[in-house]
């Protein structure tokens, strides 16, 4: 009987064997303790999560550019600082759930709100909400 055309199953793994986290591929016997990739493993996955940090990142500037686009033109709407109803600056398509910078204004004795150059303040009245846009100059 011929033992030759038998296949095998692989044998399993080292347990102390060094493994790529990326293509679990062996590292070789003398690697450094604290290597965990292939250089080119490292080197693509870097990329993928620094692509992925960018589109997070970049995902939360575009709504800060939008809002202070937005309020640059209700900031000009408004000279007189009469302010807007919340629903209507909502219409404009500001979004209030994005990072702001916030600034307790002594000369205003209001809290604002700042996107960028813009920004905005909150004030209740009869009718609602009012936001009131400020540029930071005004400050």
């Amino acid at each position: 009987m011929n033992t030759n055309n038998y296949d095998l199953p692989p044998l399993p793994p080292d347990p102390n064997e060094r493994r790529c986290k990326r293509c679990n591929k062996s590292l070789g016997e003398n690697v450094h303790g604290n290597r965990n990739y292939h250089s080119q493993c490292y080197y693509e996955e870097k990329k993928e999560r620094q692509k992925k940090n960018y589109m997070i990142g970049n995902a939360v500037k575009l709504i800060i550019q939008k809002n202070d686009a937005v309020s640059a033109i209700l900031w000009k709407m408004d000279p007189m600082k009469n302010g807007f109803l919340k629903d209507q600056v909502m219409e404009y398509g500001i979004k209030f759930n994005c990072h702001t910078l916030k600034v307790e204004s002594e000369k205003l004795q209001k809290t604002i709100y700042i996107f960028d150059q813009y920004g905005y303040a909150m004030q209740q009245s009869n009718d609602g909400i009012l936001i009131i846009f400020y540029h930071v100059s005004e400050l």
